[in-house]
């Protein structure tokens, strides 16, 4: 069975990747216009895979959300394309600091991934991946004070976790911090360790319209480990939440991983 990462590494070999946001109405540009009717598309805002060769021609358009049927999809058209050689481009990372040591400003840069789940597993093959940027002044609320066995973060802090709670990448349907109806969060210290536990949950209008309003619920626990000086050294967060779109009749479970490491 395929993976994930089998695709993209397809993908890197034999193809340039290049993302493309459409959009519709009044705001579609005449190049947009003129590549609709090249590609023979409708008026709607077009989505999938699109296979074009240098000079921009439509080769093929396809794909699927299992990898197994991407796979397939790009393979039948490298055979149309009459198999090209491998591209000779390295791989390289583009968000070096995500997840991993402290930034000019002192500020960190935590990796979060969501995905919906189901019986204990994941649901599809979609995780959401985003970012959660703690500056200075919330690291050293994070930090547990002098002789303190047990706290509370701050309120301000511990909505930040609220993203936790969403695996839909789409911002208009992620919890934001000033979307926390419930944030608390306790903290029991044994050793350089701090243990993080507690309930959370959020709210908002689906700025879609109508009466539609997105919600999350769920606990999170996690483990950060301090140095002497008290400096943050590891932190990592799970979340075991419901999720509900303004549209869903019922909410659907996610789980939810932030992670960062100084070295």
């Amino acid at each position: 069975m395929l993976t994930d990462a089998a695709v993209v590494d397809l993908l890197r070999r034999r193809f340039v990747p290049v993302a493309l946001n459409w959009k519709s109405g009044a705001g579609v540009s005449e190049d947009e216009r003129r590549l609709r009717s090249e590609w023979g598309l409708g008026r709607g805002a077009p989505t999938g895979t699109f296979v074009l060769r240098k000079d921009g021609t439509l080769v093929a358009r396809g794909g699927g959300s299992r990898p197994e049927s991407m796979a397939a999809f790009l393979r039948d058209t490298l055979a149309t394309l009459g198999t090209p050689p491998e591209r000779g481009a390295a791989s390289r990372a583009l968000a070096t600091d995500r997840g991993l040591g402290v930034r000019s400003d002192g500020s960190i840069r935590l990796a979060l991934t969501v995905r919906a789940m189901k019986d204990g597993a994941s649901a599809n093959h979609r995780p959401m991946m985003d970012s959660v940027v703690f500056m200075p002044a919330q690291l050293k609320s994070l930090a547990p004070p002098a002789g303190a066995a047990r706290y509370e973060l701050p309120a301000e802090v511990a909505r930040e976790f609220v993203r936790l709670l969403t695996d839909d990448g789409d911002k208009v349907y992620a919890m934001r911090p000033q979307d926390a109806t419930e944030a608390r969060l306790e903290a029991s210290v044994e050793g350089d360790v701090v243990r993080l536990s507690g309930a959370i949950a959020g709210s908002r209008p689906y700025s879609g319209g109508g009466t539609g309003v997105i919600v999350s619920s769920g606990r999170l626990d996690g483990r950060l480990s301090f140095d002497a000086a008290g400096e943050l050294q590891s932190l990592l967060v799970v979340s075991d939440a419901q999720y509900r779109q303004p549209w869903a009749k019922a909410p659907h479970a996610v789980g939810g991983l932030l992670e960062w490491r100084r070295h």
